[in-house]
């Protein structure tokens, strides 16, 4: 709707100025797909659906709260889970 196209042209304008903005969705993940990160010896499972996230059994808005929830400190999500810009598919 409208709304949304003025708050993709707020976004917009904010990274022609050099802003960064933070990006809350994971973009480019279908929902269904998994993502899998081992800690200490246990596997975590988390299943992208739409606008949330879901690993064992509940739904979190993000994955930087499933990822303190995993370790008990406080980790960028998409780091965690091995999401980083410049990582996809590096080493094959």
């Amino acid at each position: 709707g409208k709304a949304c196209r003025r708050q993709m042209a707020h976004l917009a304008d904010t990274l022609r100025e050099g802003g960064s903005i933070e990006v809350t969705q994971t973009r480019s993940f279908k929902p269904g797909t998994k993502l899998i990160r081992e800690w200490k010896g246990k596997v975590h499972e988390v299943v992208i659906a739409g606008g949330t996230y879901i690993w064992a059994g509940q739904h979190y808005r993000s994955l930087s709260q499933i990822a303190r929830a995993i370790t008990g400190t406080r980790w960028s999500g998409p780091r965690f889970f091995g999401l980083e810009a410049g990582q996809e598919a590096a080493d094959g």
